[in-house]
């Protein structure tokens, strides 16, 4: 029951999202939200895993230059969220991450305030050397957990960039990493930091289906760059407003019917009633 609906709910927001790339006038024809303002507040949390190891702080000089970028891609990233009109008002949007070589550094726990996170993420230096994305995995679902516990997240996102390369895996692997993310619900975009990847271990770590939650994002070049975050971002605003609110369907009133002839009166006994309400509730639960 519960695969077959987040089938539907992927499904849905593919065709939603090529939808809206092939032409911007269709949204109009998609379902929207209905019974907003009964609804109480939908919490939503972005969770950025940032590889900083020697093959990506390093690959271009200056050195870091290419972490530099990555931050500008988390800025935008954060700002674009922030400043998206969501038909569900009752989103609330909050961030946390890490960044990581061959050791983890939390940059910032999770966090409502946008403006706190960004001033976190400036504040982020390369570690260089090697490189265990599987540890880092690991950090990062341990890392969201916590920010879960006494709160009411409806979804947990991450943004994962890196390029790949692996220098290690002390922590069990990078698809078992992966997959016991997958498994707390943890729904897993992943970013190339360049060109210069190894793409089967990205997308042994994004979610399914890889056409989604992988694609080809790019987060250097800038003209890449801010593609993926336009496309990462739609989906994930796609998917809160259909998370958080009750779906309902444009509609008119038609014609009423023609008067419908008077019923029979019937007399049963208050005895054949409790039969009737005994055989229902019995049936009911051995379903």
């Amino acid at each position: 029951m519960f695969i077959m609906k987040d089938l539907l709910k992927t499904a849905f927001l593919l065709w939603t999202l090529q939808l809206s790339v092939q032409d911007p006038a269709a949204e109009n024809l998609v379902l929207r939200p209905g019974n907003v303002n009964g609804m109480q507040d939908c919490p939503i949390n972005v969770y950025f895993t940032i590889d900083t190891s020697e093959s990506v702080a390093l690959k271009e000089y200056p050195w870091g230059s290419q972490v530099e970028e990555l931050k500008v891609f988390l800025r935008m990233f954060v700002q674009k969220l922030q400043s998206t009109t969501l038909l569900a008002k009752q989103v609330q949007w909050s961030y946390g991450g890490l960044h990581f070589s061959d050791r983890v550094e939390v940059f910032s726990q999770v966090t409502s305030e946008a403006s706190i996170f960004l001033a976190r993420v400036n504040a982020i230096s390369y570690i260089g050397r090697g490189t265990f994305i599987d540890c880092a995995l690991r950090n990062m679902t341990e890392q969201v957990q916590r920010g879960m516990l006494g709160s009411r997240h409806r979804l947990q996102f991450a943004v994962v960039l890196t390029d790949g390369h692996i220098t290690g895996s002390p922590c069990g692997g990078v698809q078992q990493a992966a997959e016991a993310a997958k498994a707390a619900g943890i729904k897993i975009f992943v970013v190339a930091t360049s060109s210069d990847t190894m793409e089967n271990e990205l997308k042994h770590i994004a979610s399914s289906p890889v056409e989604l939650y992988r694609k080809d994002y790019l987060a250097f070049p800038s003209t890449s760059r801010e593609s993926a975050v336009n496309r990462i971002t739609d989906a994930m605003v796609k998917e809160g407003e259909y998370e958080c609110v009750e779906q309902g369907c444009l509609r008119s009133e038609g014609p009423h019917g023609p008067k419908g002839s008077k019923g029979v009166k019937v007399r049963i006994r208050i005895i054949n009633l409790f039969f009737y309400f005994y055989f229902a509730v019995s049936f009911e639960l051995s379903i």
